[in-house]
């Protein structure tokens, strides 16, 4: 898997489109996922994908403005940062730049980022927390818990004995049917 995180040198231009050039859809997938060096930037790409749209929020989102100081690991289509209310340590959210609130409203290229990311923090929280577990978690529109309307994914470490019994898992959003196999 290709490292997610800001690169220390330059990549190379060789193959690359340039903007306002045509490109095919594997060149578009790959110049997305070229990681970036860059300060945060909600909504700039080298090149444009077919089928992205970029909306602007009604109300100032708090993911679109991110401190960079917790910013974990970025790529062209998604940021990885700490959670400024943390569950467990460790515990991290992955968002795509682009605004929009649901996984359904992604891209397909949004989407591959989005779970090449999830990985990348996962490889991250093992080498510097060592869990021994993980929760990973998507709320959708507001009776599903969605309090910023801007997609984010939890990626919450799990480590024994934080909770006496796990079993269950996301299941415990609804507590009277967690238990499924009492």
């Amino acid at each position: 898997m290709p490292d997610a995180t800001r690169s220390e040198s330059t990549p190379s231009r060789r193959g690359v489109p340039r903007r306002g050039e045509p490109v095919t859809l594997a060149q578009g997938l790959a110049a997305a996922l070229r990681p970036t060096r860059s300060p945060w930037r909600p909504v700039q790409r080298d090149i444009d994908i077919p089928g992205m749209t970029v909306t602007t929020p009604a109300k100032p989102c708090p993911f679109c403005q991110l401190e960079p100081h917790r910013i974990v690991a970025e790529d062209a289509l998604t940021v990885a940062y700490r959670d400024g209310f943390p569950v467990s340590p460790g515990h991290t959210v992955i968002i795509p730049r682009r605004h929009f609130a649901t996984l359904f409203e992604a891209s397909d290229a949004e989407r591959l980022a989005l779970l090449t990311m999830m990985e990348h923090a996962k490889a991250i929280l093992d080498r510097h927390h060592a869990p021994d577990g993980y929760n990973f978690g998507i709320n959708h529109g507001p009776a599903g818990g969605q309090s910023v309307p801007h997609l984010h994914i939890h990626v919450i470490p799990r480590y024994r004995g934080d909770k006496e019994d796990p079993r269950g898992g996301v299941r415990w959003v609804l507590p009277d049917k967690a238990k499924y196999w009492a």
